[in-house]
């Protein structure tokens, strides 16, 4: 064993860490013009639809039905 572990500076210390990585998420995007924004969002949706584009009939039909 290595001994006592608090568990409050643990949650903590994740805490930050989300927070860090959610910062760096937001500086980039934040950083971005709104023409290269636009253009990764014109790519997103180039890429679902090609993606979608290979769904087989049938399941493209019963994507609505459980």
């Amino acid at each position: 064993m290595d001994g006592v572990v608090n568990l409050r500076q643990i949650r903590k210390r994740k805490a930050r860490q989300d927070a860090a990585k959610t910062a760096a998420k937001n500086r980039a995007k934040s950083g971005q013009s709104r023409a290269a924004r636009e253009a990764d969002a014109r790519l997103r949706a180039l890429e679902e639809g090609r993606l979608n584009g290979h769904l087989r009939e049938d399941l493209r039909a019963g994507e609505g039905e459980s």
